[in-house]
């Protein structure tokens, strides 16, 4: 299930009326920090040296973050949604964006993004339907040592499609937009804080100065290391306008039950009433 398209859009519009309240957010005092502890707790990495591009370190793992329609070429409802990608040192690379908040009807509408990559560049392609409507084009990127994030650009060979909803009710999907990844403990910018000891869980993360609206992300991390199948894997997504949630509360998609044990992926995206990236930070966490 997947929330309208519009709906993201339309609380982009609130917050812009709602100016002097929105930058604040909720806060949670009381919610405790996940240790993730030494690098090899959770995921296992060898000493990275941020300048070298052909460090293996920097490769062959999983990245995470989010794409952004052209607000410019896509100006009636510029929507983000999140991104994963499996990237070797060199060869094939494979992963899917999620187009959790696009759509007229419930299904669960991704798109699958392949390539190759070479040293610090990726090159490829992403395919995949709205509403059964067939999008896809190129898909570009490569590495920025110097924040340690992929970032990127992709277009829609059908250039901009419109799908109607309804007779006067039409979203757009855009010709051409941006993404960025990072690793799963890329959590410097928002500083997430996850309470797994409480019922339900809680996360709380800091709010940026100018942020409007945040978007997150519950996914299985080992399912999709297994799987590479957000469908399966996702446990919970949606948006709000405060810097925490409870989860479950709060957003059309439901969630699934969190198992004990388990290693869990929580990203979130801070974005701006324009569709554009303030601050990002991907958290691991058990349960």
């Amino acid at each position: 299930m997947k929330p309208n398209k519009s709906s993201i859009f339309l609380l982009f519009t609130i917050m812009m009326l709602l100016l002097a309240s929105a930058c604040g957010g909720s806060e949670s005092d009381d919610a405790i920090m996940v240790d993730d502890g030494p690098p090899d707790a959770m995921d296992p990495v060898d000493p990275v040296d941020p300048t070298d591009p052909t460090d293996p370190a920097l490769f062959n793992d999983f990245w995470y973050g989010y794409y952004f329609e052209n607000p410019l070429t896509n100006p009636e409802d510029p929507t983000p949604g999140f991104v994963y990608l499996q990237i070797p040192e060199a060869g094939a690379f494979e992963g899917e964006m999620y187009f959790s908040f696009v759509g007229c009807d419930d299904t669960f509408d991704v798109g699958r993004v392949t390539g190759n990559a070479n040293g610090a560049n990726l090159a490829g392609t992403w395919s995949g339907t709205v509403d059964g409507t067939a999008v896809g084009g190129d898909y570009i990127g490569e590495l920025n040592m110097a924040d340690d994030l992929y970032e990127g650009t992709y277009t829609n060979a059908n250039g901009k499609v419109e799908i109607e909803c309804t007779q006067d009710d039409s979203i757009f999907v855009a010709p051409d937009g941006t993404w960025f990844l990072g690793k799963g403990d890329k959590n410097a910018a928002l500083n997430i804080m996850v309470d797994a000891a409480a019922n339900p869980l809680t996360a709380s993360w800091d709010a940026p100065a100018g942020t409007f609206i945040y978007l997150y992300v519950v996914v299985d991390a080992a399912c999709l290391e297994e799987n590479l199948d957000l469908e399966t894997c996702l446990m919970w997504s949606g948006n709000t306008q405060n810097s925490s949630f409870i989860y479950g509360e709060g957003s059309e998609v439901p969630a699934k039950p969190l198992i004990a044990g388990s290693t869990y992926l929580l990203s979130v995206a801070a974005v701006s009433d324009t569709g554009e990236l303030v601050a990002s930070s991907n958290l691991l966490f058990e349960f």
